[in-house]
């Protein structure tokens, strides 16, 4: 009530004051209160949004049931630490989220429902088979149903635990017939095991082969796989040997056909730079105007190989062809530094070293590559060694001793480069030797290489 005396005002004054100053620390305490609330408020908003956008989303004809499960689990989780929030505002809010629970929960029931109908299905089947008289037709049926029951979509644990049991019984039930056929089947695994045996023997014999032999029984190791796989069961005791031979064997036999092909491209490259020596010594007896006849007879044997080669690398043919059209004049010595410009690009792409002779054409080349490319380095490519391989091809021809020692400096570079490669080292053991080839005009044999006189 009010206060006698002379003081009265000021003292009223005075508790007004003092009730503000004991309230502040209420009001930053009330504002960070309500500050928590907004910002639940904004993350039930950020997972409503998502919950709403992962059902526009989902194609529910092929959901994926499981994760729509681990959605709605883990979203209401997360929503329930969302709190406190300001009942009065987030009261839509909750209710939305409710109503979009609701629709994907409802979803989730119908799909437990048709699974849980799918399992009834199996349960009463594997029970029928209990009286059948055919045990192994009944054990090979149970199988069936427990691949199928494996197919069935999710089932809430509670409930799926209870199912299982059932289906397990009967089908337990139906496996204890196995010991009256237990002499039959221990026959058809051992039938089984030698069948295996017979199909990885066969595996085995064509990755010893090679040439065309090889690819063309190759083909059929997928068949041989397929037949092995379809003969079922084997004696527990052999079946990881007997799969483990399976895949040494597939094994080895995809890497002989990985070495073949690798052989057959390498003697592509073979027959490519053969064939340029075949070109270099008609075009070489054009420049020299030999006797019409020898020029000739080389023209011929150059188009006979040529005509002979089943199969060339990319650009290969066209390149030698259109080398063999030039029938005019050539220039040796311009050929000669082509080559070598050829045969020092190889030497860098390769890291190899370049022959004292060429020192100065390397630096020259390399000092230009660095003006052009700002620095940027080399690396050894099979794309570029191949497009070095066609303009070699496209070069003229130069003096045979001359020729024969760079295109063994250029083919050098190739096999450094090859060796790195793990198809070189698959084919490294298999690879041809190269022998002394013929001189230009006389007829080749085999498949060595034929390069200009005095190449070795």
């Amino acid at each position: 009530g009010a206060m006698p005396g002379e003081n009265a005002e000021a003292d009223a004054q005075r508790f007004q004051d003092a009730a503000k100053k004991a309230y502040e620390p209420c009001i930053a305490y009330f504002a960070a209160e309500a500050a928590v609330r907004e910002e639940n408020l904004r993350r039930r908003e950020a997972l409503l949004v998502k919950l709403s956008a992962f059902e526009a989303e989902t194609n529910w004809e092929q959901a994926d049931w499981r994760s729509v499960s681990d959605a709605l689990r883990e979203t209401k989780q997360e929503w329930r630490r969302c709190t406190p929030v300001e009942p009065q505002t987030a009261r839509q809010q909750q209710a939305n989220f409710s109503a979009l629970i609701a629709r994907l929960q409802s979803r989730v029931d119908a799909e437990h429902a048709r699974n849980v109908k799918q399992k009834e299905s199996l349960i009463e089947r594997a029970r029928l088979l209990i009286a059948s008289d055919e045990a192994r037709s009944a054990i090979d049926t149970v199988k069936r149903l427990q691949q199928e029951w494996k197919s069935v979509g999710p089932v809430p644990r509670e409930i799926d635990q209870g199912l299982w049991s059932e289906f397990r019984k009967h089908s337990d039930a139906v496996f204890q017939k196995r010991e009256q056929e237990s002499a039959a089947h221990a026959a058809v695994l051992d039938s089984n095991k030698a069948q295996a045996f017979a199909l990885c023997a066969q595996i085995e014999e064509i990755a010893a082969l090679e040439g065309a032999e090889l690819l063309t029984r190759a083909g059929s190791r997928v068949e041989l796989r397929n037949a092995f796989e379809a003969l079922g069961e084997f004696p527990r005791a052999e079946t990881r040997e007997l799969h483990d031979r399976l895949d040494r064997a597939l094994h080895a036999c995809e890497t002989a056909v990985a070495r073949q092909h690798a052989r057959d491209a390498e003697r592509g490259w073979d027959h490519l730079f053969e064939a340029a020596g075949h070109v270099c010594a008609y075009r070489l007896a054009v420049t020299r105007g030999m006797d019409s006849e020898q020029i000739e007879t080389l023209k011929a044997s150059a188009e006979a190989y040529l005509a002979s080669v089943p199969r060339w690398p990319k650009n290969g043919l066209d390149a030698l062809k259109k080398a063999l059209e030039q029938e005019h004049p050539a220039d040796p010595a311009a050929n000669e530094l082509d080559l070598r410009m050829l045969c020092i690009r190889a030497e860098l792409l390769t890291d190899t070293p370049t022959p004292a002779e060429d020192h100065a054409l390397r630096r020259d080349y390399q000092l230009q590559r660095l003006v052009q490319n700002m620095g940027q380095g080399l690396r050894a490519d099979d794309a570029e060694l191949d497009s070095l391989a066609i303009k070699w091809v496209r070069v003229g021809p130069a003096e045979e001793t001359v020729y024969a020692a760079l295109l063994q400096r250029f083919r050098h570079c190739r096999e450094q480069a090859k060796s790195r490669t793990p198809v070189a080292r698959a084919v490294d053991d298999a690879r041809p030797h190269r022998g002394s080839p013929p001189r230009p005009g006389k007829p080749s044999s085999g498949s060595k290489a034929r390069l200009p006189a005095g190449r070795s």
